[in-house]
């Protein structure tokens, strides 16, 4: 019995690249790096901003902080130009100031809102919703981010925009911070001006009490001499002396010429005892006038008219004087308050808070593009890196 053997099949011979090719139930790894790093985040971003992101409201508001006089420069539009504009400081003082922990604190001591309730509340989406206990030193990064702040150097116009998860809150916060900065620039200008001006009322009251202790000076010595005016009283004792003298020079002219005739004569006994009077007399209007003074108690000082009026004098001079610097303090007064009128500021608002209609934010459209497109050029980059590497260990 003859048995014939069957032919065996060889396998068949692979080729090198047939033999290096995996399974096709295996994933490149280009296509698995492709879905976690582009495909899986776009889905998560897509689904945040369509099923999660709360929707933001803007409020905007415009205001500029004027004064009561115009710079010529403003009003031929240059005031950018340095001196132009003298207001712009004040309106960047608001600026930094709606962007500082103080404007969180006035506005809830003196508007009673606390700026933290209206962006804790559960109904914000996770990622923008911050801790109902947050301190305003943690709080002020997350609201630097939520409003913003643009001055205008050529027209003087500061632009607040501020974003929140409701219409009304939005308009409310506005309208807040607002009257807060309103009042801090009245406080400004309040400080300015009493600065500007208190020196100068300082002097006023100065001068004035210099010039209330002079004349009260004066009527003091007035009362203690017994004399309205010193200068008149010196006067008519020098007037009453020249009349004695004159009578004196008389009286001795009728004594020479009875002398010539006769001794003995009756008229001229008489004529001499007038003589001695007048001359007695001019002695105590002299001493009087000289040195003369008050005789009426031992402990009383003798002074003279002299003296007297050269004191009365010096009071004058001191009274003058006084009423000087306190005319002069008055009008440096008016000045100051004139000066002060130009520097006062106050706060303008050009648009009130608007109340916003719909919600600007997020922009889920562009926010999704462009993470796309970021996503695509990160996961290119690495997959250039990744083959540049792996070509470059192939060579070698």
């Amino acid at each position: 019995m003859n048995t014939h053997k069957m032919p065996t099949e060889s396998p068949p011979i692979l080729s090198r690249t047939e033999r290096k090719q995996p399974p096709l139930t295996r994933i490149s790894w280009s296509t698995l790096s492709f879905l976690v790093v582009v495909i899986i985040p776009i889905l998560l971003i897509v689904s945040y901003y369509t099923f999660i992101a709360s929707d933001q409201y803007r409020s905007q508001t415009l205001f500029a902080v004027r004064g009561t006089t115009t710079s010529p420069l403003s009003l031929l539009g240059l005031t950018s130009l340095p001196g132009a504009n003298v207001q712009s400081g004040d309106a960047h003082i608001v600026s930094d100031y709606i962007q500082s922990k103080q404007v969180l604190i006035d506005v809830l001591e003196k508007k009673q809102i606390d700026a933290r309730k209206y962006y804790s509340n559960l109904n914000i989406d996770a990622v923008y919703r911050i801790k109902r206990d947050l301190s305003f030193d943690e709080f002020l990064e997350y609201w630097n981010r939520m409003t913003d702040v643009e001055f205008n150097s050529n027209t003087g116009i500061t632009t607040f925009n501020v974003n929140a998860f409701s219409a009304r809150d939005a308009q409310l916060m506005s309208e807040s911070v607002l009257s807060v900065s309103e009042e801090l620039v009245n406080r400004l200008s309040d400080n300015a001006r009493q600065q500007l001006i208190s020196t100068a009322k300082e002097e006023v009251e100065r001068t004035e009490n210099r010039l209330k202790n002079a004349r009260q000076a004066v009527e003091s010595f007035r009362n203690r001499e017994q004399a309205l005016d010193p200068q008149l009283l010196a006067q008519s004792e020098q007037t009453i002396i020249g009349e004695l003298q004159t009578k004196l020079v008389e009286l001795k002219a009728r004594q020479n010429a009875l002398l010539a005739t006769t001794q003995n004569s009756p008229t001229l006994r008489v004529i001499n005892r007038e003589i001695e009077a007048i001359e007695e007399q001019i002695e105590n209007q002299k001493k009087r006038v000289g040195s003369g003074g008050s005789h009426d108690s031992d402990t009383s000082s003798e002074r003279s008219l002299s003296r007297i009026y050269t004191d009365y004098s010096t009071l004058l001079l001191e009274q003058e004087f006084a009423e000087k610097a306190y005319t002069s303090a008055l009008t440096s007064l008016e000045q100051s308050l004139s000066e002060a009128r130009k520097q006062e500021r106050y706060f303008a608002i050009i648009a009130a808070p608007s109340l916003p209609e719909v919600a600007l934010y997020p922009k889920r459209t562009s926010n999704v593009l462009m993470s796309i497109a970021g996503l695509c050029v990160c996961w290119l980059l690495g997959y250039l890196i990744v083959q540049s590497v792996r070509d470059h260990a192939i060579r070698i």
